[in-house]
């Protein structure tokens, strides 16, 4: 009776310990069981772990520190600040508007913000960011900067030099507004010109991808692959996981009729977001081009669900079908096509092909028309 009395105690002590654990694992990640650490210990460990660039450890550090405080203007300023250097622009853009809310310094969230915005093509709002006299100098430069690449990816170049140019002067070295500048010239085909900016952003920041970005694309507008791929190797050295980086050598790859190489780069890419258009139309290609069509097919479908009116989607889908007998199917796709790229002949001649098979011959020659005058 006495042991069966301690053990009926000692079971519910057990249980509400074990749950007390469980529950608290759940809610603080790795906080642990009985965790005492405070909210500003989690942020220094978070600012420990940005250093080592061990940026999840980070955020879960950062998350802890929110769930005992979420009222901490540093943990949102941090995790604001990770966001933007991973490319997360909208979860960005929400810690560091809550970070303003709190009190943060303007200097602190202002051009992380503006680069949140920059990050969700958001381009507009960032022309909408005000200078204050009380900002320093090189704040004032920076946003200047910033607004310039807005501008450029807004179609604007005209407006994008002024800010740029406003930027150089406040600030010579800055490197945002040297990789604008080195943007504007590739836009004005300015190739020596772009080398030099990219070469003395890339000097001013030797981590940062973007001048190394430029340079790809504009040994790309010469006709220099073997050239780009150097470059490439060398972001992925700096970032392995840059899916711009590798969906860019994918592309040269296929060119090269590497499809083997070039799908590699892409599985690794919807590895971690099998979701993503670029990647799939990319998989779709390559696999096209194999003459794989069923797996092509499945790929390029599941660019439709999210972008159903992606010109290059639609032919690959209309050649597809096309070979395989499905005419309607085939017809539908490039008439489509053709509507919105009328210039592009193998797409108008497929489709007069398609229509003869269909009997429509009136069909076929208004296709053609366009074609031979």
């Amino acid at each position: 009776m006495k042991f069966r009395h301690r053990l009926s105690t000692f079971l519910p002590l057990r249980a509400l310990a074990l749950g007390c654990c469980l529950g608290t694992g759940i809610i603080t990640g790795l906080a642990g069981c009985g965790d005492r650490t405070t909210d500003a210990e989690h942020v220094q460990r978070a600012r420990d772990y940005q250093a080592k660039q061990e940026w999840q450890a980070s955020v879960i550090e950062l998350k802890n520190a929110l769930q005992k405080n979420p009222e901490n203007r540093d943990a949102r300023l941090l995790l604001g600040q990770i966001y933007v250097k991973t490319g997360n622009g909208a979860p960005a853009e929400k810690e560091l508007q809550r970070a303003r809310e709190l009190g943060s310094e303007r200097t602190a969230w202002l051009l992380l913000l503006a680069r949140a915005y920059l990050l969700q093509g958001q381009n507009q709002k960032v022309l909408e960011l005000t200078q204050e006299a009380s900002d320093p100098p090189a704040i004032q430069a920076t946003l200047l900067a910033l607004q310039g690449l807005a501008g450029l990816a807004l179609g604007q170049p005209d407006a994008a030099k002024i800010h740029l140019d406003q930027a150089l002067k406040l600030q010579p070295d800055d490197p945002d507004a040297l990789l604008g500048m080195s943007q504007l010239a590739l836009v004005n085909r300015n190739y020596s010109e772009a080398e030099a900016f990219s070469s003395k952003a890339s000097k001013q920041d030797p981590n940062d991808v973007r001048p190394w970005f430029v340079k790809v694309r504009l040994h790309r507008l010469q006709n220099d692959d073997p050239a780009a791929l150097k470059v490439l190797q060398h972001i992925l050295e700096l970032q392995p996981e840059s899916t711009a980086a590798l969906l860019e050598r994918a592309q040269i790859l296929m060119s090269q009729g590497k499809q083997d190489e070039a799908l590699a780069d892409v599985e690794a890419v919807r590895k971690r977001q099998p979701n993503l258009p670029e990647a799939n139309y990319l998989r779709g290609s390559i696999l096209f081009q194999k003459k794989e069509l069923t797996a092509a097919q499945e790929a390029l479908l599941q660019v439709v669900k999210v972008t159903p009116d992606h010109p290059g989607t639609q032919f690959l889908l209309g050649s597809i079908n096309y070979e395989q007998g499905n005419l309607g199917q085939a017809d539908q796709y490039l008439t489509s096509f053709v509507s919105r790229l009328p210039g592009y002949l193998p797409a108008r001649l497929l489709l007069a092909a398609t229509q003869l098979k269909l009997e429509k011959p009136g069909q076929a020659i208004d296709t053609l028309t366009p074609a031979l005058a």
